[in-house]
């Protein structure tokens, strides 16, 4: 089963990336929305249950989010990349 804060995160980043695609549209003069409703409406749908059928598993279209939010999440994420940053420099 996914935790609460984990699914609220993995959206919060999917509708942040549905929204600045929007913005960019705009700003390019662009006759689309870059893709906001479409990102919408499969969200939408996703959380009237109809591509949620396999309970506690993200839909394909949302995987991406996931491992970024459950690195934001972690507690111990930002010291990894602390460390990582301070070590990658030192070659």
């Amino acid at each position: 089963m996914i935790k609460n804060d984990v699914y609220e995160k993995v959206i919060a980043l999917y509708v942040q990336d549905a929204n600045d695609r929007k913005e960019s549209a705009g700003y390019n003069g662009e006759y689309s929305d870059g893709g906001y409703s479409g990102m919408m409406s499969y969200l939408e749908a996703f959380q009237a249950g109809i591509l949620f059928a396999n309970q506690g598993t993200f839909p394909e279209f949302l995987k991406p989010y996931l491992t970024t939010a459950k690195n934001e999440l972690d507690n111990e994420w930002d010291e990894f990349q602390r460390l990582k940053e301070k070590f990658e420099n030192k070659k």
